[in-house]
């Protein structure tokens, strides 16, 4: 029996709240046999599961109907280093602020407010330096986007945190839209608690801290269009994990909505 299976087959006929331990069939307790792997049965169709010993530490979720994630463990083979953008930075100019204004409907005061600086030793079109922010406001690093006259863009991450590759903004709203990068996010936030993935990867790391911020509140994958099939694919692979999540449908990027169409496609979410 694969361990997943184990699991499922375990937790499935526990009464429905109940929490247990069990030999982890993915370390087996290592050499002692330590009984480490805690399991819940958190719904009909849910179980969680999570093993207590540090060279192991597999956790994740299992459904009923065998579909499941594993969630990022601590002895995940990873080695961090921090990328620092260390150039000069700069305010960004009158000039600048109205372009970003008319071009994406963005507001001075909110630029300002999220520290939005222009990188002044690059070459290029208006380069701006955004930090990326965690859900409690801790700067994860920097997001360097060099925008081209004819529209295309140079885009560079400089990540300070072994934390989750996203960038938050948050409001009073429970409720979170996930979109894929920080012009779409900052638009967003006038409304709405928004999450901007810096790029359309989606992972079980950021679907975790995602869950952790919307708590019972509604989670809404906003892709631009081209996108939509993998916000769909996201949907089937984490939905039975995280009920709450659901996709919104887009016929053009939030970044290049006016403030009516953004109004009437989250005003009432």
């Amino acid at each position: 029996m694969l361990p997943k299976d184990e699991i499922a087959s375990e937790g499935l006929s526990r009464e429905i709240g109940e929490t247990f331990k069990m030999l982890c069939p993915f370390c087996e307790g290592g050499a002692s046999k330590e009984v480490s792997l805690s399991v819940t049965r958190d719904s009909k169709y849910l179980v969680l599961y999570l093993c207590h010993r540090t060279k192991c530490g597999r956790r994740g979720a299992i459904t009923a109907f065998g579909a499941g994630i594993d969630a990022l463990t601590p002895s995940d083979p990873r080695k961090f280093t921090p990328n620092l953008y260390s150039r000069p930075i700069s305010a960004l100019e009158i000039q600048d602020l109205e372009y970003l204004n008319v071009k994406w409907h963005l507001d001075l005061d909110d630029m300002h407010d999220v520290g939005w600086a222009k990188a002044s030793m690059e070459e290029g079109f208006l380069p701006l330096i955004m930090p990326v922010f965690s859900p409690t406001g801790a700067c994860r690093g920097h997001v360097l986007r060099i925008q081209r006259k004819d529209d295309s863009k140079d885009v560079k991450s400089y990540k300070i945190l072994d934390e989750p590759w996203c960038c938050w903004y948050r409001s009073i709203d429970a409720n979170v839209v996930v979109v894929e990068d920080q012009i779409s996010a900052l638009r967003a936030s006038e409304y709405t608690t928004s999450c901007a993935m810096l790029g359309t990867g989606l992972n079980t790391e950021k679907i975790e801290e995602i869950l952790r911020v919307a708590g019972a509140g509604r989670i809404w994958l906003a892709f631009d269009k081209d996108a939509t099939g993998e916000a769909f694919n996201y949907l089937r692979r984490y939905r039975p994990y995280c009920p709450n999540l659901n996709v919104l449908m887009l016929q053009k990027d939030i970044k290049n909505m006016t403030d009516s169409e953004l109004k009437k496609l989250l005003g009432d979410l």
